[in-house]
């Protein structure tokens, strides 16, 4: 018995001694602001290997056992603790071992609404243009305002919690000028048991603002390497611009130039590295002074300038031929070229011929390579080929010009005078058989101009004069012609020319010398006449022959 109570006695003593040797916990949190979405460490340290402790809430005297080392988020330790946020929690905590230990320390944590999201669209743009600036805010949460915070001015300013801003205005709120870099960040405020609670801010988002970029215009935009083209690189009226310069895209590489300049293709060229036919791609920027130092100013739009071949010059002469005739057609190209070829256009066919660059070609070449009849106006421009790195190329096309082709003229010849003696007899029997033979003259000839020779002759006073030769009889033959006694064809050349009217005072007989000396008009009839006794009565209707000798 006496054992047992020392045993009793022992037992109690060393209670007494562990429960004097244990020592407060250590309570840390971890961090101290949080909101709903955040994590928070609870640790509740303390020198003895137990495992689980209790935690103490803003004084309250019923503890809640949990590990010692716990991690909550907000929204968690919300729920354990059976509050809502913006709340600020006080929190202890202690352990047992055989006995309870002493309260730790007391730790303080801030659980606020959860934090906005800011959202900037674009992140980079030029000063007048527009950004969206949104504030996204919680659904969880009755938002009452929203507010930008310019993180390098440390002031907020209200806005909707999404709003259109321009360059200009954010520049403005921002006390800046731009170019710029303008870091934000937002956060909203809520209604919070009759009170206004402010949110966390939102992360931070820069917004890149630049200065207006320059407009480059550019006039022509086709050009060969002889002409000129006028770059404008159109500046804005509120920048004190220091320098424009090209930058030309396939070089990547810039040079300086006047804001408003004229070119040449060939020094456009010898810029951009480049040789015709080219399509030469540029920009331009500007250069200002800002803040003591220079800045450079975007790029502009990207303009092309296409830039040709020379074109040839088409020279022909003549300009106007007949079928039978010829043409020199002459495509001359640039001296600064070496053409490998030219070519013929035809602008009604619309195809090229391959030429000599000066060549001759009659008209019925030219026809035939138109595809065309006469009379024509045939169309042509002329091209050549060039050889360049790369291939062949074709240079711009020529001059149009137009030849005009018409076809061969129909004229009749003169016959040579004949001298002859005649009578007046002789003259009035030959008179009525010219009179005959001028009826059948329309029916014969039919070439071009002998209707006006036939009407010439008709309207004037016709000499017949016959070779020289009698013959004392004839007959009709089966020919159509007259036939002397003896079986002899005998033929009569008569020659009609103008005589004098013999209806004018003092005209009563032909003058032999003058006739022989008189030049004929230049279209002349000649008619075969058959010769007929004197006493034969004159012919009316038989005609032997009529010739009309065409050139």
């Amino acid at each position: 018995m006496a054992d047992l109570l020392l045993l009793v006695v022992l037992m109690y003593s060393f209670h007494e001694i562990k429960a004097q040797d244990l020592r407060p916990p250590k309570l840390t949190v971890s961090p101290l602001m949080i909101t709903e979405t955040d994590s928070v460490t609870v640790n509740c340290q303390n020198p003895l290997p137990v495992s689980a402790c209790y935690f103490l809430i803003s004084g309250d005297k019923t503890a809640k056992t949990v590990p010692c080392l716990r991690t909550l988020t907000g929204s968690q330790f919300l729920s354990w603790i059976h509050q809502s946020s913006p709340v600020t929690v006080e929190l202890t905590c202690y352990y047992t071992f055989i006995d309870k230990s002493p309260v730790s320390n007391m730790s303080a944590l801030i659980i606020q609404t959860p934090r906005p999201k800011l959202r900037v669209n674009p992140r980079m743009s030029i000063e007048p243009y527009s950004f969206t600036v949104n504030c996204q805010t919680p659904s969880s949460v009755n938002v009452s305002e929203c507010f930008l915070y310019f993180t390098r001015r440390r002031k907020s300013t209200s806005i909707s919690c999404q709003q259109t801003l321009t360059g200009t205005e954010l520049l403005s709120m921002a006390q800046q000028s731009s170019p710029a870099e303008v870091e934000v960040t937002c956060f909203y405020s809520s209604e919070h048991k009759g009170g206004q609670n402010q949110s966390p801010h939102s992360s931070i988002s820069s917004i890149s603002i630049q200065t207006a970029w320059p407009e480059l215009t550019v006039d022509p935009r086709m050009i060969i390497e002889t002409d000129s083209v006028t770059l404008n690189c159109q500046t804005p009226s509120s920048v004190n611009v220091s320098e424009c310069f090209l930058y030309f895209m396939r070089r990547r590489k810039s040079t300086s130039i006047s804001c408003q300049q004229t070119l040449t293709g060939t020094e456009l060229l010898s810029l951009a590295r480049q040789s015709s036919p080219a399509e030469v791609e540029v920009t331009c920027f500007y250069r200002s002074e800002h803040k003591g130092g220079q800045y450079q100013s975007p790029h502009s739009n990207i303009s092309s300038i296409s830039i040709k071949i020379p074109w040839p010059e088409l020279t022909v002469n003549p300009r106007m031929v007949t079928e039978t005739e010829s043409v020199t057609v002459n495509c001359q190209t640039p001296s600064s070229v070496s053409a490998s070829e030219c070519f013929l256009y035809f602008m009604r066919g619309r195809k090229s011929t391959s030429i000599s660059c000066q060549q001759t070609l009659t008209a019925t070449e030219l026809l035939s390579m138109a595809q065309q009849s006469s009379p024509a106006e045939v169309e042509v421009t002329c091209f050549y080929m060039l050889q360049r790195k790369g291939g062949q190329y074709e240079s711009a096309h020529s001059n149009i010009y137009s030849i005009s082709i018409q076809p061969e003229k129909i004229t009749l010849t003169s016959a040579p005078p004949l001298s002859t003696n005649f009578t007046s007899d002789t003259i009035r029997r030959r008179t009525s058989i010219v009179a005959s033979a001028l009826k059948l003259l329309p029916v014969v000839a039919t070439g071009f101009g002998v209707s006006v020779a036939v009407i010439s002759l008709a309207m004037t006073f016709v000499c017949v004069k016959r070779r020289s030769g009698d013959f004392s009889s004839t007959r009709k033959t089966d020919r159509g012609g007259w036939m002397s006694s003896n079986e002899t064809e005998a033929y009569s050349m008569t020659n009609f020319v103008p005589c004098d009217d013999p209806m004018k005072a003092g005209s009563k007989q032909l003058n032999r010398q003058e006739y022989q000396t008189e030049n004929i008009s230049t279209y002349h009839v000649y008619s075969t006449i058959p010769e007929e006794p004197d006493e034969t009565p004159t012919m009316k209707t038989d005609l032997a022959y009529s010739t009309v000798e065409l050139h």
